[in-house]
């Protein structure tokens, strides 16, 4: 997974360590300055720590490469890929350990940074294959340069977002948290840290053993159902049983441990959109005729435009009441000469070049691998700027990146600029999401290295370099794949990129191609989000519902959303029957179901592909 803001989203995080504070969000700069000094003073271990050592990037790149041919080859058969952070830093632990190295905790945070920054340019191999799907054939250096520009432009859209959404509004990233939770304990020393280990191992083993019953049981009657229905209740809506509106709970650790992580109102928000999508607005659609069945592609198919409509309208909304600190965030990256803390930033001027370039190459490359006009291709990088808030923000609070949903919106928009321009419209909306995504686990990974303690330069540097493995590694490995067994065939069906190439065949015709319907329902989410969003400045806000979870939300299954809101009032529940364990463990055990299913996940993966299993 790949997977929040302030009071008004999601319980500012309490960090068992000596640390940033956990007051809740910050809405002045002096108060966001006084933050930053604390976390100097009693967080920060960069000036007395090992960190970017050759230690820290030989696991971190070891173990990106095989994150990247695993997402590479898995996302060619599956669609699915994985985020690499929790995996690289129990790897990069077990690994370093084991040969009896010094391994720290910032060179943990360092190995686990660029391993996930390959794993996710992984992850966007999956979406260029659209080009190759639809005939287009690019070469392999063209490959390499697309993956490059994008990782690099989606990290140098983070920087100047982190001292806001990390520092100021304190939204919680959960993998990054978990991420940062899982490593301390690790390294912990002592009693107490002994406690944290086998509270972090019980739950591990928890939700690897679930995971294991339920997808890959030795015997029949040990088998987990993967979700309950509310059947059992005889509840009907509009004439339709719960499990034929996905209406239940899904039996994941993972997902379960995600709203425990992101608390109540986050969680409740994440289902009272799934609720809305499948109880109210999926039987409309059903007895309406708009949709022929209430499969779940065909219902998200309609509500994914009005959830994205909430998350965009709602998170520009957001950028607009707050855009003092957004400015403020990018002036203090000037701050290094002057300021102890700008040292251990990226400085403007490293930024704006990187920017620049990266924006610029984008362009070029566009131009002369699809024929898209450059002043295109140039407008597309302000709007996938704005377009990885909405996703960075979305990732934030719910753990959730709503790629495809944000990519969309680009296609829509290239869709009246470049009527009937597949390529056009493919390639911007690729450049959107590919940014995008590296933008958000840059983020998390930001997050991670704030609660540890780490160079938030050094990280940056960790993920650049984890972009070019990650490039280097996805584009012969891809082209070896497809050679071997052929792109969209039995072996390879490509789903990701099939759904991609129908999308861009479909949305190169504007708004005109929207499901019946669809255009109020944006309208109407439009109007939703941006409301919720002024909202969230006033005294009524802790009685709102998140925009961000609410939106992302109706994309999913109901169940996802319900487990979701159920983990979120368990974590409720323990934070008011025992505040104190709760402050020391809550994340751990977020962590260890988090961590036990990804990993049992990926394990039944490899041995149904061997025919073990």
């Amino acid at each position: 997974m790949s997977t929040t803001e302030t009071q008004l989203q999601a319980p500012a995080v309490p960090w068992p360590q000596a640390g940033p504070s956990s007051s809740g969000p910050l809405s002045s700069e002096d108060a966001i300055e006084q933050e930053e000094a604390l976390w100097l003073a009693t967080t920060y271990r960069g000036h007395d720590m090992a960190e970017l050592t050759l230690r820290a990037l030989v696991p971190g790149i070891l173990l990106g490469v095989l994150i990247v041919a695993y997402n590479v080859y898995m996302g060619l058969r599956t669609g699915w890929g994985e985020g690499g952070s929790i995996l690289a830093a129990i790897m990069g632990f077990a690994i370093m350990r084991g040969l009896g190295q010094k391994y720290t905790v910032l060179e943990n945070n360092m190995t686990q940074t660029t391993a996930s920054a390959a794993a996710t340019v992984g992850n966007a191999m999956n979406v260029i294959a659209t080009f190759f799907l639809l005939g287009i054939a690019l070469s392999g250096w063209q490959v390499f340069t697309w993956l490059i520009c994008m990782g690099f432009l989606g990290i140098f859209f983070a920087i100047p977002l982190r001292r806001q959404l990390v520092i100021g509004e304190k939204l919680v990233f959960p993998t990054g948290t978990a991420c940062a939770s899982l490593i301390q304990t690790m390294h912990s020393r002592g009693e107490e840290g002994t406690r944290k280990a086998v509270a972090l191992l019980a739950c591990g083993g928890i939700g690897a053993a679930v995971t294991w019953l339920r997808d890959a049981p030795p015997l029949s009657f040990l088998a987990i159902p993967p979700r309950v229905f509310f059947d059992w209740m005889r509840i009907r809506i509009a004439g339709f049983k719960t499990s034929e509106l996905m209406l239940g709970i899904e039996t994941s650790p993972m997902i379960l441990g995600v709203g425990f992580l992101v608390g109540p109102r986050i969680g409740i928000s994440l289902g009272l959109g799934a609720i809305v999508s499948w109880a109210v607005i999926a039987p409309w659609l059903a007895t309406a005729g708009v949709i022929e069945n209430l499969g779940y592609r065909s219902v998200a198919g309609w509500t994914m435009w009005v959830g994205s409509s909430v998350l965009v309208s709602a998170a520009l909304t957001s950028l607009l009441i707050r855009w003092r600190g957004v400015a403020r965030a990018m002036k203090s990256m000037g701050r290094a000469r002057d300021h102890r803390l700008g040292a251990l930033e990226i400085g403007s001027r490293t930024w704006l070049i990187g920017l620049v370039t990266s924006a610029a190459v984008i362009a070029v490359v566009l131009n002369v691998s699809l024929g898209v006009p450059l002043w295109m291709g140039l407008l597309s990088i302000p709007i996938s700027f704005l377009l990885a808030v909405v996703v960075v923000r979305a990732t934030g609070e719910t753990d959730i990146a709503p790629l495809g949903a944000s990519a969309h919106i680009t296609q829509i928009l290239y869709g009246g600029l470049a009527p009937g321009s597949v390529t056009a419209n493919l390639g911007t909306a690729i450049v959107t999401a590919g940014s995008a995504g590296e933008a958000a686990d840059l983020m998390q990974d930001l997050k991670t290295g704030y609660l540890l303690g780490a160079t938030p330069r050094r990280q940056v540097i960790g993920q650049m370099i984890g972009v070019l493995v990650g490039a280097l590694a996805a584009v012969p490995i891809f082209f070896l794949l497809t050679n071997a067994h052929g792109l969209g065939s039995e072996k390879l069906p490509a789903i990701a990129a099939v759904v991609w190439s129908s999308f861009a065949s479909v949305l190169s015709r504007g708004f005109s191609a929207l499901p019946q319907y669809a255009l109020p329902g944006v309208a109407i989410g439009a109007c939703i989000g941006i409301a919720l969003a002024i909202l969230e400045k006033t005294a009524v806000r802790k009685w709102m519902p998140s925009p961000v979870g609410f939106g992302v939300g109706m994309i999913f299954p109901g169940f996802q959303g319900i487990t979701m809101m159920l983990g979120g009032g368990i974590r409720a529940a323990v934070d008011r029957l025992n505040p104190r364990w709760s402050e020391k463990y809550a994340y751990l055990v977020a962590a260890g179901l988090i961590a036990g299913e990804g990993l049992v996940g990926i394990g039944i993966a490899v041995l149904m592909e061997r025919g073990v299993i």
